[in-house]
């Protein structure tokens, strides 16, 4: 099926794919491995991805009920909710890129029911779309930070909100002034420690 312009055509065409972090590489091995389990319970269609990509998104019973969520949370505690919230990002990362890889074959299921050619749309009227757009990555921070000066964006710059709280920390600790432009504050934290086996 032949594909209509997007707004990046021909811009991201020899753009190579964005690749995974290495701090993402284990993830994504996870990922695979959750992939591998797909494709043993048959050969995944567009259409069959979308159905699942989307009962991921939206779940059988959203939204929950009060009781519902207190249980759930009296179950999991917020340790578990993240867990929890952690391994349906993979699935859902799964997913996505099975849908993407499926547009990227030219598989049969996009563009049907009236859809766009990188929508595939489902009998109930969801759909999932596959959109494509450049992004950039900070290779080297200084020359980045040079031609933001250069174009001026140096009123744009600014540290990390992490990285400027070490500074504050630093400074407290010995004896120095917060930099310029910054209030220091009293923040309480609680800190929770398992008990140990």
């Amino acid at each position: 099926m032949a594909r209509k312009p997007g707004k990046y055509e021909g811009v991201i065409d020899d753009l190579p794919p964005l690749p995974v972090e290495q701090e993402n590489e284990k993830n994504q091995v996870k990922v695979d491995a959750f992939k591998e389990m797909i494709r043993a319970e048959g050969v995944p269609t567009p259409d069959s991805l979308g159905r699942a990509y989307a009962k991921l998104r939206e779940g059988t019973g959203n939204p929950i009920d009060e009781e519902f969520t207190n249980t759930l949370i009296e179950l999991l505690g917020d340790d578990g909710i993240t867990d929890l919230k952690k391994e349906c990002d993979k699935r859902m990362l799964a997913y996505e890129q099975m849908i993407a890889k499926a547009y990227e074959d030219d598989d049969p299921g996009f563009g049907l029911y009236g859809a766009a050619d990188h929508t595939v749309k489902m009998a109930d009227g969801s759909a999932v779309d596959v959109l494509k757009e450049p992004t950039g990555k900070v290779k080297d921070k200084e020359k980045f930070r040079l031609w933001c000066i250069a174009n001026g964006l140096e009123n744009s710059l600014q540290l990390w909100p992490s990285t400027a709280n070490s500074i504050v920390k630093d400074r407290c600790v010995n004896g120095l002034p917060a930099p310029d432009g910054i209030e220091v504050f009293a923040l309480t934290k609680i800190k929770y420690r398992r008990a140990r086996d």
